[in-house]
């Protein structure tokens, strides 16, 4: 870890230099119709997204991301479910060697559902659960739906259906994470992750949900803890970290791929994109819906041509360290992590150069360095 560091803070573009840019993860909104309306909810879902691509510009787009590469596509939502054609998109994915998942509300699971995703070959179905009951029926605003999730991840395990949990970490569920945990235990997942909730969508009313900075510490541990007991596969999102003094332990398991222990900076427009339900492109899927973000609308442009255009993707493409806002600014760090998660950062400070919500800033203050 130490050599690849020296070796890129001689040379902050080293990493962005060297590697292939392609869209080798991403995520497809597949619909914003929802059969919910969380109040956690990033996208505001509940509607379809004005103009949402048709089938025949939705099998176009699979043939276009499997042509240009694309190894893992997560189908999201919205409830991607709702969407009568998903099965047709995953196979097509499929006929191009592509790896489909998808993360559901869990709503609307049976055995009929279970048997058309055997069918179209998923490679992984995560549900999400924000807590214990009367805790994750409150964020998702509808009674009965912790049950609801309880039998999809059952139901998908009797299936042979590889399954996931996804927990978006709030204020109210940071103190519940060991009896979620037991849940996912006892529903033998196969993946928990764990994201921090942030002030998008709709959870841009309820900030009094969001975790504070000072609170990292906290799920880190809680992390590092289940790590060491292995009894499950818990991998951090992106937007918990940076390079605080377990950097290798908290990336441990997440970057197998990359071969490097420790964050390695955001990833969008580089090897991950983001596909909004109406076919506008963005780096992530998780960055706002503004302007500055869209950069191409495939029904406007081949996906190639978007993905290629000079200056496109420019926050990460172009990056260089003078860039850098608050105390992201002259961080030891700045060369590689370039910032953090840039969503994350974005919809707390206002900039994508400027994440509050690092480990190694927190550690810092907190030592008085």
């Amino acid at each position: 870890m130490r050599y690849i560091l020296k070796l890129m803070k001689e040379n902050p573009r080293y990493f962005l230099d060297k590697i292939k840019y392609y869209p080798r993860g991403v995520v497809w909104e597949l619909t914003l119709r929802c059969n919910m309306n969380c109040a956690h909810c990033g996208s505001e879902a509940g509607s379809a997204r004005g103009q949402e691509l048709n089938h025949e510009e939705a099998m176009d787009l699979c043939r276009q991301l499997g042509k240009m590469g694309c190894e893992l596509l997560t189908l999201l939502g919205g409830e991607p479910f709702l969407r009568e054609d998903w099965q047709d998109l995953a196979l097509c994915l499929n006929d191009y060697g592509v790896k489909v998942n998808v993360i559901s509300n869990g709503w609307i699971m049976d055995q009929a559902l279970a048997e058309k995703i055997k069918k179209a070959n998923l490679a992984n179905v995560a549900i999400s659960l924000d807590g214990i009951e009367a805790t994750h029926e409150k964020v998702r605003r509808k009674k009965g739906s912790f049950q609801r999730v309880l039998n999809g991840l059952s139901l998908l395990r009797q299936n042979g259906i590889s399954t996931a949990m996804v927990t978006t970490i709030t204020i109210d569920n940071l103190s519940e994470l060991d009896q979620i945990y037991q849940i996912a235990i006892e529903k033998k997942v196969d993946i928990w992750q764990l994201q921090i909730g942030v002030p998008r969508g709709n959870m841009c009313e309820h900030r009094n949900f969001v975790i504070q900075p000072e609170d990292l510490p906290q799920l880190e541990e809680f992390i590092l803890r289940v790590r060491r007991e292995q009894k499950i596969r818990l991998d951090a999102a992106d937007n918990i970290g940076y390079f605080g003094k377990n950097e290798e332990l908290l990336r441990r398991g997440i970057y197998k791929q990359r071969k490097l222990p420790f964050w390695t900076g955001c990833f969008a427009g580089i090897q991950a994109m983001g596909v909004e339900a109406n076919g506008d492109i963005k780096g992530c899927l998780s960055l706002p819906t503004f302007p500055e973000f869209i950069e191409g609308n495939i029904r406007e442009e081949p996906l190639a041509k978007i993905w290629n255009k000079p200056g496109n993707f420019s926050y990460n493409r172009d990056f260089h360290t003078g860039l850098l806002k608050g105390d992201c600014a002259g961080c030891e760090y700045d060369f590689v992590c370039r910032g953090g998660c840039k969503s994350t950062a974005v919809c707390f400070s206002g900039s994508v150069f400027n994440n509050p919500y690092c480990l190694h800033r927190i550690e810092k203050k907190k030592g008085g360095m």
